[in-house]
């Protein structure tokens, strides 16, 4: 498991996110305090995400997770 902290300020940017999430095979949620959403869901993402900072967490090895945090780096704080 690995985490990041992301933040979105317009709309768009999310759908951009979890589109550019949902071409990985991987678990991953979106957390805010202790609300919890997951992050392929581009209503769950807008619910707890828009302009505020999260962690996003992937369920993966630390090891496989450079491309993807590369890919998602645009949204990192």
């Amino acid at each position: 498991m690995t985490s990041m902290l992301v933040k979105f300020e317009q709309p768009e940017q999310v759908v951009d996110f979890v589109n550019t999430l949902s071409h990985y095979d991987c678990d991953a949620d979106i957390k805010y305090g202790s609300r919890m959403v997951d992050a392929k869901s581009v209503l769950g993402v807008l619910y707890l995400a828009v302009s505020r900072t999260v962690e996003l967490i992937l369920h993966i090895d630390e090891d496989g997770s450079g491309d993807i945090k590369n890919r998602l780096a645009k949204f990192a704080v």
